[in-house]
């Protein structure tokens, strides 16, 4: 009996603990497609990931980026018609005609999903818009 007892309490735990592991998947995340303008041939996503401060990391995944450095800002509004930086982002580094970068903003995940904005990308003058993602409620 004490056998069938220790055996039943540690197949109980063993599966409290397998249902425990599929529940932690990791932090929540979106990706935004970059869509290229002014034939600047870069492409790639940007991602925005939950992060544990409370705050959003947003992860630059882009490809052909040839200059050394960029500007990015978070404009309100659509693709169509944004306006007014909200956020901004500079020196971001490329290295091997590729873009990895990763920087937080102060707004939780779930709020920065609401966002009625949009992530343009410009050359390190800020003067050439490079391309655009629609993010939050925009994509």
């Amino acid at each position: 009996m004490k056998n069938r007892t220790l055996t039943l309490l540690i197949l109980l735990t063993v599966l409290l603990a397998a249902c425990k592991k599929e529940g932690t998947s990791g932090p929540r995340s979106t990706a935004y497609t970059f869509t290229q303008l002014n034939n600047s041939g870069i492409t790639g996503r940007i991602l925005f990931i939950e992060a544990d401060s409370g705050q959003t990391t947003l992860d630059f995944e882009l490809n052909n980026t040839p200059a050394p450095k960029y500007l990015a800002h978070i404009h309100q509004g659509p693709p169509t018609s944004y306006h007014g930086a909200l956020y901004y982002f500079y020196d971001i580094p490329a290295w091997s005609h590729k873009i990895s970068y990763k920087q937080n903003i102060p707004l939780p995940y779930d709020s920065a999903l609401l966002l009625d904005c949009t992530l343009a990308l410009h050359d390190s003058t800020g003067n050439d818009d490079l391309g655009i993602a629609g993010v939050g409620i925009n994509h």
